[in-house]
């Protein structure tokens, strides 16, 4: 199991500026807290009813110590987002925190402990075991310190990641509820035009193959599009029935000019994702990579499951220059639902390879906003 569970620290989060510098609200929290730590110590010194020039030098003493804490914090900081970037389990991940915290406090401890005896702030300890014994306090102390500072940050940073959630929850409640009402709206419209087009099939004569074809595969895409509408995910073999119907009805339209080559392995079929989602795809693969050439083109669809997660490809002939002039408004949809019903490691890229436009789309075996919603 990965440790600790939140995203890792990758250079899409947190940029090199930010993860040596920091944000300022990290900032903000660090010189609070610490500051508030200095106060303490301060104050009690100045209650303790010492002598003028040993309260000086205790203030400067817990002075120093707060600023080494500072910088040994934002040190352990920057190793955390480092050891968050290398995705270790938590086996590894915190033998190794803890391994980095008490390293640390015994790095500074030494130079600590020899400047408390030149300033004679420890008094006078002329035996080797008083030595050990005030060094293993400082470390314990120094170690404890950063270990609440560790935890602190963790449960900071999990607190945020349970309000993005939630966040991400009502984003996801609020589109699934405004779908749902156009949908209703909308219900009316596409069945009317389906029964119509029943209708219209019955008055073509039965020798009229093509037309009657091409009516029965569009009713089918509406029929599809009527039931799916109604379902967060569904399964790749139904996304295929509709890829596959659409595919058809154009066949009919481009006729040799479409040449499709479809890969499908048979474990992705029962893999779910958003409806509709990878016949977007085609759709922009016919439209832009077969439509405009007098010869037409090919469209290959490809599916295979590999690192934990369904991977997509539609290739088609063309330029991403060309795909840009186009709205891109099916793909922004795509992509918006994708997000919110899969995830952020949801992803849906187009890349030009030679003289093919590659879309990959990848859709996590088991996303956590999914599982969400199921329970």
């Amino acid at each position: 199991m990965r440790f600790p569970y939140f995203p890792p620290a990758d250079k899409k989060s947190h940029s090199p500026r930010r993860r040596w510098l920091g944000s300022g609200r990290y900032w903000l929290f660090q010189i609070g807290g610490w500051g508030m730590f200095w106060l303490v110590l301060t104050l009690g010194s100045l209650n303790s009813g010492a002598p003028e020039g040993m309260i000086y030098k205790e203030v400067l003493a817990q002075t120093l110590l707060t600023g080494t804490l500072i910088v040994c914090s934002h040190l352990m900081r920057v190793l955390l987002l480092a050891l968050r970037s290398r995705n270790f389990s938590t086996r590894i991940f915190v033998p190794g925190l803890v391994l980095s915290i008490v390293a640390t406090s015994a790095a500074v401890a030494g130079p600590w402990m020899y400047l408390s005896i030149c300033s004679g702030s420890l008094g006078d300890f002329p035996q080797e075991p008083d030595l050990g014994i005030a060094f293993t306090v400082f470390l314990f102390g120094m170690s404890l310190l950063l270990g609440v500072w560790v935890c602190l940050y963790f449960g900071y940073n999990y607190y945020m990641r349970y309000q993005q959630g939630l966040v991400e929850r009502l984003q996801l409640d609020a589109a699934i509820k405004d779908a749902e009402l156009r949908a209703l709206r909308a219900q009316i419209n596409p069945h009317f035009l389906f029964n119509s087009l029943n209708t219209l099939r019955a008055l073509i004569p039965r020798n009229l193959d093509r037309p009657r074809e091409a009516i029965t595969l569009l009713a089918d895409l509406l029929r599809a599009s009527l039931t799916m509408s109604q379902q967060r995910t569904i399964t790749l073999a139904q996304e295929m029935e509709t890829v596959r119907n659409y595919l058809a009805l154009e066949q009919l339209r481009f006729e040799e000019r479409l040449r499709v080559h479809l890969s499908i392995a048979p474990e992705t079929c029962t893999h779910i994702l958003p409806p509709f989602v990878l016949q977007t795809l085609v759709e922009n693969a016919l439209k832009f990579g077969v439509a405009p050439f007098e010869t037409g083109g090919e469209i290959f669809i490809n599916s295979e499951e590999n690192a934990g997660a369904l991977h997509l490809t539609v290739k088609n002939q063309g330029a991403l220059n060309a795909l840009s002039s186009g709205t891109g408004l099916g793909l922004k949809n795509a992509r918006a639902r994708l997000h919110l019903l899969c995830g952020p490691e949801a992803t849906i890229t187009l890349t030009q390879d030679g003289a093919w436009v590659v879309a990959r789309l990848v859709v996590p075996l088991k996303p956590s906003t999914l599982t969400s919603l199921h329970s």
